[in-house]
């Protein structure tokens, strides 16, 4: 009697690093500068940068930003490509502006802001920001591995008593997956202070599609929907030697479940 061999591979965990990149206008403290790479802590960053507010992005290629190191600073293939224009009610409207402390960034340290684990709270990657207006805003994350899963992380704040709540949609082989974060509102981060100082918006375990990408779409919502915002982006990725231990594992399995086939 035949045997039917049946393989099923599923996106799996792994051991993992993080990516993370400062989003912001660059003009100097007037309004927001580059993260350091490393900085103070030792810690390798990516900057995705606007010189102007309105302009293109800039850090990379056109509106990418290629070849992203971990916070250790290794190499990876993933990659980010920037949607330019959202057609809003001003031809002038751009889905991603950009803008800096003058215009309520998060100014000062916060060594308890972290991403997994590490310390995002430096001044000059919350003081800055990547924002949407009459969004929504698209971020596509290009160069992932489709047989791993990935968590995705989003710091976002604006220093203004108005409530304004960012909506975070991902876009991966399972469909969409959507989580909120109010940047703004009175007295949000202490008496006197009206932008988020504490909050990490976050969506795990996404699965890229088999062209090894996920979408990443940001827009405001609630009352007050006009803006939406991102300062500090997080990517777990895995760590090349146990994606590449894995990739040998599955390769082996293969080999053992074809050889004892024959012997059916």
């Amino acid at each position: 009697m035949p045997c039917l061999l049946v393989t099923l591979l599923s996106p799996k965990a792994s051991a993992t690093t993080t990516v993370l990149v400062d989003l912001g206008l660059t003009t100097g403290h007037a309004q927001g500068s580059p993260t350091a790479s490393p900085d103070t802590n030792g810690v390798y960053w990516n900057n995705a940068t606007s010189t102007a507010h309105g302009a293109p992005v800039s850090g990379g290629t056109g509106l990418a930003l290629n070849n992203l190191v971990t916070t250790g600073n290794a190499s990876t293939t993933v990659s980010l490509a920037f949607t330019a224009d959202n057609g809003g009610p001003d031809a002038t409207d751009q889905q991603w502006l950009s803008a800096g402390r003058a215009n309520g960034g998060l100014i000062g340290s916060n060594p308890g802001l972290q991403i997994d684990g590490i310390t995002i709270g430096l001044q000059t990657a919350t003081e800055d920001y990547f924002f949407s207006e009459f969004g929504p805003a698209t971020i596509t994350i290009s160069g992932l591995n489709p047989n791993w899963v990935y968590d995705l992380s989003m710091f976002g704040t604006r220093n203004t008593i108005e409530v304004r709540i960012t909506t975070y949609t991902v876009t991966d082989l399972n469909g969409t997956h959507v989580t909120t974060l109010q940047t703004s509102g009175t007295d949000l981060g202490g008496t006197g202070y009206h932008g988020n100082v504490s909050t990490i918006a976050g969506l795990d375990n996404l699965v890229p599609t088999g062209g090894g990408t996920l979408t990443l779409s940001i827009s405001g919502s609630g009352a007050n929907p006009r803006f939406g915002y991102l300062g500090v982006l997080g990517i777990s990725v895995p760590e090349p030697g146990s994606a590449l231990m894995a990739g040998l594992g599955v390769i082996g399995l293969l080999a053992r479940r074809r050889r004892s086939s024959a012997l059916c």
